[in-house]
């Protein structure tokens, strides 16, 4: 497999959570916006609440260091443990992804379904928030998303989705 056809993403014709199934031109998703860290703030418990129970999630970053936007798609949402802190989520229909000037597309899977997702977080380390501050080091998705180790948020953003 070249490196182009492993940063294309499959084709599909169905919903972002359920390849399978076809949408009909008419339908159209319906994006709902939950948290806006410029106006929310960036605490990361504070957007793990706000997110449970909404079922899957985008989580879009555009970090200082590039004009690069990152993010995440968590097909089954957030769960909080008794406590509030979060639950490993084990799933292989999660992904990263960096677009920079949409010229350069990368897209990584799941490679290891043990540690996909907690909370707003991809991986160990692959895409991870810590208030306005992240990392991308790569471990249990298939490959980098970002050159650097470390990035800092200039704006993030959690959206759910429905078709309507």
């Amino acid at each position: 497999m070249t490196n182009d056809q492993q940063n294309m993403p499959p084709p599909r014709n169905g919903r972002i959570d359920d390849a399978k199934e076809k949408i009909p031109k008419h339908n159209k998703y319906n994006f709902q916006l939950i948290h806006r860290g410029s106006r929310d703030g960036f605490n990361v418990t504070i957007m793990c609440k706000k997110c449970e129970k909404k079922g899957a999630f985008i989580l879009i970053i555009k970090t200082n260091e590039s004009d690069a936007v990152i993010g995440g798609y968590n097909h089954f949402g957030i769960k909080l443990k008794r406590y509030g802190s979060c639950e490993w989520v084990n799933t292989t229909d999660s992904f990263i992804f960096s677009l920079d000037d949409r010229k350069d597309l990368k897209i990584s899977r799941v490679a290891n379904q043990n540690y996909a997702n907690y909370g707003l977080n991809f991986g160990d380390s692959d895409l991870v928030i810590t208030g306005n501050a992240g990392t991308c080091k790569q471990k249990y998705y298939e490959s980098k998303i970002l050159d650097t180790d470390k990035f800092t948020i200039k704006e993030m953003e959690v959206f759910t989705f429905k078709v309507e």
